[in-house]
């Protein structure tokens, strides 16, 4: 765990506090289906690193969306919380949660072949086919 990178934040209602760990200062957008079913449009989240500082007793439930994976979600205000897969090899923390400084931004979006055609983001962010082993532009 890289403690030297460490965000605070907080579900909408205040009930989950958390601390996370970043792998770095980096926010990643996804846009399969499963991700924009569950937040509205694409998921923005930052890949952290194991454990997943929660506040004693929070509110939190933690739905199986697929075979491989959990959502978890405040279950008082409903804040989306965290993305984590059952092998805990990925943990991808919502990136609203925190008050992120100027040094954070979207470096690389997934899953572009589903991305619809009704928004786009500027930038100059990766895009990828999938969740990340070919490049969008290849």
């Amino acid at each position: 765990m890289n403690e030297g990178l460490a965000v605070n934040g907080s579900c909408l209602c205040g009930a989950v506090t958390l601390t996370a760990y970043p792998v770095r200062r980096a926010i990643t957008l996804c846009h399969c289906g499963m991700c924009r079913q569950w937040t509205g449009g694409p998921y923005m989240g930052i890949e952290c690193h194991e454990p997943l500082a929660l506040s004693d007793d929070a509110p939190v439930t933690r739905f199986p969306s697929s075979p491989w994976a959990c959502r978890g979600f405040c279950n008082q205000c409903g804040s989306h919380l965290f993305f984590r897969t059952n092998n805990g090899h990925v943990l991808v923390v919502a990136a609203g949660l925190f008050q992120l400084d100027d040094g954070w931004q979207i470096t690389d979006e997934l899953f572009m072949e589903t991305k619809p055609k009704y928004y786009a983001l500027t930038g100059s962010q990766r895009q990828w086919i999938g969740d990340g082993v070919r490049r969008a532009d290849d």
